[in-house]
């Protein structure tokens, strides 16, 4: 019993330990691209009509749409009806995918999580290859094994995501057109890769069925001693950490547009006319 209880106490530990270092960051980001983006797109269309949200909708929401339609067609799931770019004022549906999956099928469920969070590999996916091709030697580049844990996680991908930046706005960059192309594309794309909360309420069951499988593995490895415990899970934060970091400059970059809007909505707003009173 002493041997049971030891193998699920460890493989427990393992299991929180991958969990926040996989996800942990993912988490926060998703959660600031999507505050920041809600709060932009608002802004926009009370101050400027809802026409306004198409000026970087164009591009980004077609590809928001189009990768939960590819994660569709590699699970399996049956497409119901989707539109790629469809703005509707009245519902403020810019796009959607609606699919349907079979209930019994590991595989399907498993396939909602991707689905869900398609947006946001897709989204840093273009956008790192933005970075390599307008502006070589700029991209993330981990030089050394990823950590595990929120805290160095955190502290590894911002690592990233700031010398990124740095090399982007060198002098000779921002003598080029390279990176104001970089920066229109980042803004349409960013402002668009968030997954939205029927995306989010959709990939839970995704998300618990893998889960409970990463747990089942971490119990039989800890049984087993098939491999270091920490192995993966290092290969796998070395994989998600240049798209981590790429989600933060984007971030950053929504943050400045953020700014930038609420100074022109400031700026332009209407000021309320004073009365004045005249004694007779």
């Amino acid at each position: 019993m002493s041997r049971v209880t030891d193998i699920l106490v460890l493989a427990g530990l393992d299991f929180a330990s991958q969990v926040v270092t996989l996800l942990g960051c993912l988490a926060l980001v998703t959660l600031g691209l999507h505050l920041v983006e809600r709060r932009v797109s608002r802004r926009l269309s009370h101050r400027f009509g809802w026409r306004s949200v198409l000026l970087t909708g164009w591009l980004g929401v077609p590809l928001h749409e189009l990768s939960h339609l590819v994660m569709c067609w590699v699970f399996r799931h049956r497409i119901v009806a989707y539109r790629l770019f469809d703005p509707d004022p009245r519902t403020g549906t810019l796009g959607y995918v609606h699919h349907a999956y079979q209930r019994r099928s590991f595989f399907q469920i498993a396939g909602n999580f991707f689905i869900g969070v398609a947006p946001l590999l897709a989204g840093s996916a273009v956008l790192l290859l933005g970075l390599i091709l307008l502006l070589p030697g700029t991209q993330p580049l981990s030089t050394g094994p990823a950590p595990v844990g929120f805290g160095p996680q955190v502290s590894h991908v911002v690592g990233l995501a700031g010398s990124t930046l740095g090399r982007m706005v060198s002098l000779p960059h921002l003598a080029s057109w390279n990176l104001w192309v970089f920066l229109a594309l980042a803004l349409c794309v960013g402002t668009h890769m968030s997954p939205s909360r029927p995306d989010l309420t959709g990939a839970l069951p995704g998300l618990a069925l893998l889960l409970m499988v990463l747990f089942g593995l971490d119990v039989v490895n800890r049984a087993l001693s098939l491999w270091p415990p920490d192995l993966w899970v290092r290969v796998a934060a070395g994989v998600l950490s240049p798209l981590l970091a790429v989600l933060c400059v984007a971030l950053a970059l929504e943050v400045l547009l953020w700014l930038m809007v609420e100074v022109v909505a400031r700026l332009t707003s209407p000021r309320r006319g004073v009365s004045l009173g005249y004694e007779s």
